[in-house]
């Protein structure tokens, strides 16, 4: 799957191109430090899989996808660190299809946790993996959460 990674903080991009870099599955197409560039690199690039930063200085992710003008638009997996978006330093996740949003949780506890993928299991639910350093051994331990269709989740796991 190609992927494209829109983070406004350069030191969030690398965190999740060097995660990305041990995904076999997943070719990084570039890199985007604000929405209006991340708008062009979609259109022009068209990948399947957009890490999007919620809230960067120029405009938010939500915007960035309202002005896209591809399709298929890319599944969008949503990273933030910031308070307004749920618990401080929660991973929130939006799954959205078609420029509609189908379902957006906040997962996560107090400290650092970050969500990488989103997939749809055969049940028509989701596994959602990233890192948690609130969970597990509190030390970036990988983090899998299973949700249902509406985005609840049924049981999260952490391993390391």
């Amino acid at each position: 799957m190609k992927a494209l990674v829109v983070d406004d903080e350069e030191l969030a991009r690398r965190r999740v191109l060097n995660l990305l870099a041990e995904v076999e599955e997943i070719e990084v197409l570039g890199e985007c430090s604000n929405g209006k560039s991340a708008i062009a690199q979609i259109n022009k690039l068209k990948p399947g899989l957009v890490f999007l930063d919620i809230s960067m200085k120029d405009m938010s992710g939500f915007e960035v996808l309202q002005k896209l003008n591809v399709n298929p638009k890319p599944v969008v997996v949503f990273v933030t660190a910031y308070d307004n978006y749920g618990d401080s330093a929660s991973a929130m996740i939006a799954l959205i299809i078609d420029n509609y949003i189908v379902w957006h949780q906040t997962f996560g506890g107090s400290d650092q946790d970050d969500a990488y993928s989103v997939q749809q299991t055969t049940d028509g639910g989701y596994i959602i993996t990233g890192e948690t350093q609130s969970f597990g051994n509190l030390g970036g331990d990988v983090w899998l959460i299973k949700t249902d269709s509406e985005g609840n989740e049924q049981w999260n796991q952490t391993i390391g």
